[in-house]
């Protein structure tokens, strides 16, 4: 695990983003090496998301749809090899339920959208940092 910097390479994992959410991090990030997943792919083949690399996972919530985010993010927390990387939520303010619920799994947090880059930084660094991974 690395530490987290704007222009240190990180393989992150985005679940669910929409192109204009991988832009935006792309464009605030160039230095990392951002993978798009699907939720449907992330739900029924949670290993294939974990790769040896993988610095941290982000997984974008829908509107209405708080309840879907949540276990996706306790099914990919499930697979041994993403106990020990970093998860976050990607949530609205209005969501902060989810994010609370995210944040009682290990290595799990949330990050309000739009992401900002020294949020996001901040944010996995810290995760990082607490490698026991308990939950809050």
């Amino acid at each position: 695990m690395k530490s987290t910097s704007e222009n240190e390479p990180m393989d992150v994992v985005l679940v669910d983003s929409s192109p204009e959410q991988y832009e935006r991090l792309k464009n605030i990030l160039p230095s990392w090496n951002l993978h798009c997943v699907s939720a449907d792919k992330a739900k029924s083949q949670p290993d294939t998301v974990i790769s040896e690399n993988l610095d941290a996972i982000i997984v974008y919530a829908r509107i209405k749809e708080e309840q879907h985010a949540l276990k996706l993010c306790q099914r990919i927390k499930s697979v041994e090899q993403a106990k020990t990387v970093p998860l976050l939520v990607a949530i609205n303010r209005f969501q902060m339920i989810l994010g609370n619920d995210v944040k009682r799994l290990p290595g799990g947090h949330f990050i309000l959208m739009p992401i900002e880059k020294e949020v996001l930084c901040q944010r996995l660094l810290s995760l990082i940092n607490n490698s026991s991974f308990e939950p809050h």
